[in-house]
């Protein structure tokens, strides 16, 4: 399933402004997709940044390891996989990310 958030191509290049706080998220547009961008002990993550079930920031929601808590409804979804915790068969796109050089490769993950 591909939410309403997600980028149409499955590799997409994003030039970072700022870097990554460490435990921190980032929220990128990307035309007129929202990706949240988190590290997690060291490791970046990225999913679709709008919960599928409110539409709120993600990038704005509150981290519990490897779940993020949307603000908006409380859904938590797993930073790895995009899944909504507790139910599986619900997901977000999420994203292997690779840093090159000041900037970010994005690739969706296949499911």
């Amino acid at each position: 399933m591909h939410n309403a958030a997600s980028p149409d191509h499955d590799a997409i290049d994003v030039a970072l402004t700022q870097p990554i706080a460490p435990d921190a998220a980032l929220g990128v547009r990307v035309g007129p997709f929202a990706i949240a961008i988190f590290e997690v002990d060291g490791a970046l993550h990225a999913i679709d940044g709008a919960c599928m079930r409110c539409g709120a920031s993600l990038a704005a929601g509150v981290r519990r390891g490897s779940h993020v808590a949307c603000g908006g409804c409380g859904w938590a979804y797993e930073l790895t996989s995009g899944d909504v915790v507790g139910l599986a068969s619900l997901h977000l796109d999420a994203f292997r990310v690779e840093r090159v050089g000041e900037a970010l490769k994005l690739e969706r993950k296949a499911r």
